[in-house]
């Protein structure tokens, strides 16, 4: 009837879990946890064992219902999800306890919202990955140009934008033209400056971390590079990077493992 289902999501933190469908027809469907307002119901009433997968783009009024042509859903505490549609253009509904949403407030988003980075509209995104949990994690864009943006919480300088700041909303990056309180949410990722070859893109991001009793949180960003090469920053507790105990550039850019 739909189309046919094109993607989807089944994200989870601890014992809490949601699903993201993205349908042929550009609707998302949803079920689950909605503690945040990740399902962007415009609520945060979450399912149960007898609620069904709804149609939420049509039920919740969404602006851009029908016209969505991606979806991500991110892990550990992040709780959000985000949504590309026809006009390329990235939106977002969930968790903003680390001001994401590029303003001074932490009130978490029930429906979608636009994402604006250091160029204004954030556009032509193609994937997106996080790092961290639950009051401190970060989100990461990777655009069809091989340029990676980040937003969240940065306490040890994993969102590789030259400090360990753990607020990055309002911070103004060197390669940004312009960037005030209304698009402040996403800041451009700074590679090393002997990597800044134009023709060396990153193709992949990744991330991880949890939180530890003893050590607070623990969390690691990569980037994979066109050439072959990985960098890193972020906390490097149990060795993780490797046996020499590597703990990321003290500026918060990414080094090459």
């Amino acid at each position: 009837t739909y189309g046919g289902i094109q993607k989807f999501f089944c994200s989870s933190y601890e014992n809490s879990d949601w699903l993201i469908v993205l349908d042929g027809q550009g609707h998302v469907w949803t079920a689950g946890y909605n503690n945040n307002g990740q399902r962007g119901t415009g609520n945060t009433t979450s399912g149960d064992n007898t609620t069904t997968i709804t149609r939420t783009s049509s039920v919740a009024g969404w602006s851009i219902g029908g016209g969505i042509k991606n979806i991500w859903s991110t892990n550990g505490g992040s709780e959000m999800t985000f949504f590309r549609d026809t006009s390329d253009q990235l939106w977002c509904t969930g968790y903003a306890g680390n001001y994401q949403f590029g303003t001074a407030s932490t009130t978490s988003r029930t429906s979608p919202a636009q994402m604006y980075g250091p160029q204004n509209a954030m556009t032509n995104i193609v994937n997106i990955s996080c790092t961290g949990r639950a009051g401190g994690n970060t989100q990461f864009a990777l655009d069809i140009n091989g340029y990676t943006y980040s937003t969240g919480w940065n306490g040890y300088g994993e969102a590789g934008v030259g400090h360990s700041y753990s607020n990055l909303a309002g911070y103004t990056p060197t390669q940004s033209t312009s960037q005030n309180a209304t698009n402040a949410g996403w800041c451009r990722v700074s590679l090393p400056n002997n990597m800044r070859d134009p023709t060396n893109l990153i193709v992949d991001t990744f991330g991880y971390g949890d939180y530890d009793s003893s050590s607070s949180h623990i969390p690691q960003s990569f980037w994979l590079t066109a050439r072959g090469e990985l960098l890193s920053c972020g906390r490097d507790y149990n060795y993780s990077v490797n046996s020499n105990g590597w703990t990321g550039n003290p500026q918060g850019l990414p080094g090459l493992i």
